[in-house]
């Protein structure tokens, strides 16, 4: 998978489990160290964070948290 295909997979997940945790752009990005206008670009697939990142910031359920599982699934087929 390309670099601009696995942005535009990991970032709507992004987003779709910072919604279910509750979250707000700004709360995420404040957990995790960034700008929340880093955020929304990540969700967008215009930029890529770094998995470790995402895994400290705890977005996901526990059973996904293993980095072969997440979040390189589509969430929406294509």
């Amino acid at each position: 998978m390309d670099t601009e295909t696995l942005q535009m997979v990991i970032g709507p997940n992004i987003a779709k489990y910072r919604e279910e945790k509750g979250f707000t752009q700004a709360k995420l990005a404040e957990l995790i160290g960034v700008t929340p206008v880093f955020v929304s670009r990540v969700e967008r697939g215009q930029k890529m964070m770094k998995v470790m990142t995402l895994y400290t910031a705890h977005l996901f359920p526990r059973q996904t948290r293993s980095p072969e599982t997440w979040p390189f699934t589509r969430t929406t087929p294509t």
